[in-house]
C-alpha cells in the first residue's frame, strides 16, 4: 500500500508479464484512513482487513473485504465485519482457511473462527511477546526461472 499517493494503492507485480499495476483500496476504507492490513485466504483470494475506528488505540471491530478480478475490472466486496470484540490488539494473520489469527490486547494468541464467530485463546504463552507478536506462515510454491508459465 501506498500511502503517499492521492489514492491510497496497492501496487502489484504480475512476475509472468513483467508489469506493475495498481489496485485502489474500497472507497470507504479510503475515506477511514484508520487501519488496514492484507492477507492472502483460501491461497487464492487477496483480503484487506480495515478499522474504521477513528479515536482507539485498539479498534473493536475489523471489516473484512475480499479483492474480486473479473477480467481486466478490481473491486472490493465487503465479506464480513469481525466483532466488536474488546480484546483485539491486532489481526496476525490466518492460519487456517476460516480461521484468523488475532494478538489480544492483554499479550495472548487467539484464533477467530470467521464462520461461527467464536474466539478462542491459543496455549502460546512462552512464545510470545507483548506488542511484538507477529505470524509468519509457510505457502508452498514454484516460480519457473526460465520465464513462461508460473507455476504455484
Amino acid at each position: 500500500m501506498v500511502p503517499n499517493w492521492p489514492q491510497d494503492a496497492i501496487i502489484s507485480f504480475n512476475m509472468c508479464e513483467e508489469e506493475f499495476r495498481s489496485i485502489p483500496l474500497p472507497d470507504h476504507v479510503q475515506r477511514t484512513r484508520r487501519w488496514y492490513s492484507l492477507a492472502l485466504w483460501k491461497s487464492e483470494s487477496v483480503v484487506l482487513f480495515g478499522s474504521t475506528e477513528l479515536n482507539t488505540l485498539f479498534p473493536a471491530s475489523f471489516e473484512m473485504w475480499v479483492m474480486v478480478i473479473e477480467g481486466d475490472f478490481t473491486h472490493w466486496t465487503k465479506h464480513l465485519t469481525i466483532g466488536p470484540l474488546g480484546c483485539i490488539k491486532g489481526l496476525l494473520d490466518f492460519w487456517k482457511y476460516d480461521e484468523l489469527l488475532i494478538e489480544t490486547t492483554d499479550g495472548l494468541v487467539a484464533s477467530y473462527n470467521l464462520y461461527n464467530r467464536s474466539l478462542r485463546k491459543l496455549p502460546i504463552h512462552e512464545a510470545v511477546l507483548p506488542w511484538a507478536t507477529h505470524a509468519e506462515l509457510y505457502t508452498k510454491s514454484l516460480v519457473s526461472v526460465k520465464g513462461g508459465r508460473c507455476f504455484t
